[in-house]
């Protein structure tokens, strides 16, 4: 038992501040969309939310707009706006033309920022830096060693969990306190951060693990039509309406995804996010329907693009995918999730915080706990806030706000250490830098919802961080 109780204190020493920094950015995950939308500053000023464009005006423009293209993608607007998105693309394009050919409409059209959005901070989550070939590589083990010694330390903290508690929080004991607090946090989200840890790992592995256990096969390379004769083919609007409806019905949905495709001569419709992603243990079930230009349902064609054969491994490749990154999860769940990923964020900082106190208030482990909190919050409003004051041409866009979320992280971490002793100092930054971003969605961005959900949670973080200063100030 002494064994694994040193097991669990020098791994968590050694792992918890970049399991912190992976476990802040992997919540923002959970909203993604949202942030992409938030940080797409044109949008949210320029979108009529007493106005809702139908699906026929949508289709009708991007059919007229966009015809010299194989492909046309439609998806109905998402719960917080009323823009239809709009992609096209041809089946030469590369992928990150599929990424960039996108557009907005509402009774106008509305194009898409260059900014990098909520993509590069998920990044962070499971890559640490922006990378490609050996050193990405590196970084994906770096990462899957922390997620293992994530799983040791949850694994070990149960077995070494003695069942004392303390049931008074408001004792002068600072390290009672956080002891309490990590035992209760901990038992909550152990087996959340478990499975993430195991989950984040088959992720990483994703592809070699498909390559080892999928049989390879002959694909066979289709004839498609010439471009002349593409630029020539019309699809019906009253077609793809009518394959719409019937969708609908279907799916039992009003959230869907179109795509007209040319070379197929077909309309391909799914939903937004698949809440059914598996039909049974050696099926995957995407939800496809196949409908032909004139709008009728193909029943053999639907159920085998839908319905994807997997062995075993390809199930449980499948299953990591879908409940680390949870695709399929409706806003509640989404929500709920994120909170376990705060609380998880929480938990990290208070545990180093309580090596800190049963060290007799180390400084340098204090420093340390402080560092990732403040360095993650800072560079993540920063770079909030350089995409807000930018201008939507501007052509460095993607590379001035990483570079600025780079700098403010970089500075974070050097002034938590240089202020460890006056704490009050870093959060007064946060403090500021909170204020000034809220500032610049008064003055660049109209009010949409998602806007007024992130200025309720600034405006809470700003009135707890205050609080804590006063709190400081009078003791």
């Amino acid at each position: 038992m002494k064994t694994l109780r040193n097991l669990h204190i020098y791994i968590g020493l050694a792992t918890c501040w970049f399991l912190f920094f992976i476990c802040f950015f992997g919540t923002s995950a959970y909203f993604k969309d949202e942030i992409n939308y938030y940080m797409q500053a044109n949008l949210s000023k320029s979108i009529k939310n007493e106005s809702h464009s139908n699906l026929e005006k949508t289709l009708d423009y991007a059919l007229k707009t966009y015809d010299n293209y194989e492909f046309i993608g439609i998806k109905t607007p998402p719960y917080y706006s009323n823009l239809y998105e709009i992609s096209y693309y041809n089946s030469s394009s590369s992928k990150g033309e599929r990424k960039t050919n996108i557009a907005y409409f509402d009774e106008e059209n509305f194009a898409k920022n260059k900014t990098l959005g909520s993509k590069f901070l998920v990044g962070m989550h499971y890559k640490l830096f922006p990378s490609q070939g050996v050193l990405k590589s590196i970084f994906e083990a770096f990462i899957s060693i922390l997620a293992l010694g994530m799983f040791v330390l949850v694994v070990s903290g149960y077995f070494i969990w003695n069942k004392k508690f303390n049931y008074k929080f408001n004792i002068k004991n600072n390290f009672a306190n956080l002891y309490n607090f990590h035992i209760v946090s901990g038992v909550f989200i152990g087996i959340f951060l478990a499975w993430l840890s195991i989950s984040g790992i088959g992720l990483n592995y994703l592809k070699d693990i498909e390559k080892l256990f999928s049989s390879s096969k002959e694909v066979k390379v289709k004839n498609t039509p010439k471009s002349s004769e593409l630029a020539q083919y019309d699809f019906d609007l009253k077609a793809i309406l009518k394959a719409s409806e019937d969708a609908k019905t279907r799916l039992n949905t009003n959230d869907l995804s179109i795509v007209l495709s040319k070379p197929n001569k077909s309309i391909l419709i799914t939903k937004h996010k698949n809440d059914t992603p598996f039909y049974d243990l050696n099926t995957k079930n995407s939800n496809i329907l196949v409908y032909s230009a004139t709008g009728e349902i193909n029943e053999k064609l639907s159920e085998k693009s839908s319905l994807k054969s997997i062995n075993f491994f390809g199930f449980l490749n499948e299953l990591f995918f879908n409940t680390h990154r949870v695709h399929f999860a409706p806003f509640i769940l989404n929500l709920m999730l994120s909170i376990c990923g705060v609380l998880a964020c929480a938990f990290i900082y208070k545990s180093m915080l309580m090596s800190a106190a049963k060290r007799k208030e180390n400084i340098k482990l204090k420093a340390l706990a402080y560092s990732v909190l403040s360095s993650c919050v800072n560079a993540t409003l920063v770079y909030f806030i350089v995409n807000k004051v930018l201008d939507n041409a501007e052509i460095n866009r993607q590379m001035i706000e990483q570079n600025s979320f780079y700098v403010a992280f970089v500075l974070s971490f050097i002034l938590a250490f240089v202020y460890a002793n006056k704490t009050k100092i870093l959060k007064l930054i946060s403090v500021i830098l909170f204020a000034v971003l809220l500032l610049c969605d008064a003055v660049f961005s109209n009010y949409t919802n998602v806007t007024i959900c992130f200025n309720i949670i600034y405006l809470i973080t700003i009135f707890l961080l205050l609080r804590r200063l006063n709190a400081s100030a009078n003791s």
